[in-house]
């Protein structure tokens, strides 16, 4: 599925909704097995369960693919095309980034979440917060977009050499 947006439409909201739209059936899925915990006397464990998986997964995706969105934004760029299928998301803008601009938004997703992860990390070692640490290895997962086979490292490296 794609389709483009006036930048200003695009929100935190928008990524997370589409994403939650593109897993449906781990959506599902999740929310079943949030029933099932549930139904055996586990409501905690249901909320958890839950909370990791639209907190943690769908939201961290959507924090990172949003925190491109705004330095696009701040690049002057109008239009951006939202791509998605099972296990991809891609934001492709109207406006050919290069050199410093391509490195800093290609880096800014992964960083942000990496950051956010170290912070949950240093909470939960405080806390001792099982569902901190579990979010903060989550959150910390997406540094692995820097590497170049990823999307965000390959276009960091192509703004290395324009």
């Amino acid at each position: 599925m794609k389709r483009t947006y006036r930048i200003e439409e695009v929100s935190l909201w928008l990524i997370f909704m589409t994403m939650a739209k593109q897993l449906k059936w781990l959506t599902i899925i999740v929310a079943l097995e949030a029933v099932v915990l549930a139904c055996v006397g586990a409501f905690t464990e249901a909320i958890y369960f839950s909370l990791i998986f639209f907190v943690g997964v769908i939201g961290s995706y959507s924090i990172h693919e949003y925190v491109h969105i705004l330095l696009l934004r701040r690049n002057g760029v109008s239009q951006v095309n939202v791509g998605s299928s099972f296990l991809k998301f891609s934001i492709i803008p109207d406006k050919q980034l290069r050199g410093k601009e391509l490195i800093i938004v290609a880096v800014s997703g992964p960083i942000v979440c990496g950051l956010i992860g170290g912070i949950s990390a240093i909470i939960a070692l405080l806390s001792g917060s099982l569902f901190l640490k579990i979010l903060a290895m989550i959150y910390s997962f997406h540094l692995i977009n820097l590497i170049p086979v990823f999307g965000d490292g390959k276009m960091f490296i192509k703004g290395l050499f324009t």
